[in-house]
């Protein structure tokens, strides 16, 4: 993201960008959004089994549904981080 607004021309806009530019642009956005979700629901995993934590044993009251929701947060961006940069390839390609 940092690479795209600084690092462009000043003499273009946003508008005058390519496509590839404008998927890789949004994948970044997509990534800074959705790892730190992973990442904490890595985090209380890493809690709950080293230290004896109850995020997700159900026996000590946690919840293991709260695992599956916290990686779907993450899961369901990905697709779209995996596939937008194919976007942009191929409608750069197609384009010229």
């Amino acid at each position: 993201m940092v690479t795209v607004q600084n690092m462009r021309s000043s003499s273009v806009t946003f508008d005058q960008v390519s496509m590839f530019v404008w998927t890789s642009y949004f994948t970044s956005l997509l990534l800074l959004l959705s790892v730190p979700v992973l990442a904490g629901s890595l985090l209380f995993l890493l809690l709950d089994r080293n230290f004896n934590t109850s995020f997700y044993d159900t026996s000590k009251g946690g919840n293991p549904l709260l695992y599956q929701h916290l990686f779907w947060f993450f899961g369901h961006p990905e697709v779209y981080v995996i596939i937008l940069p194919v976007f942009g390839i191929i409608s750069e390609s197609v384009l010229f």
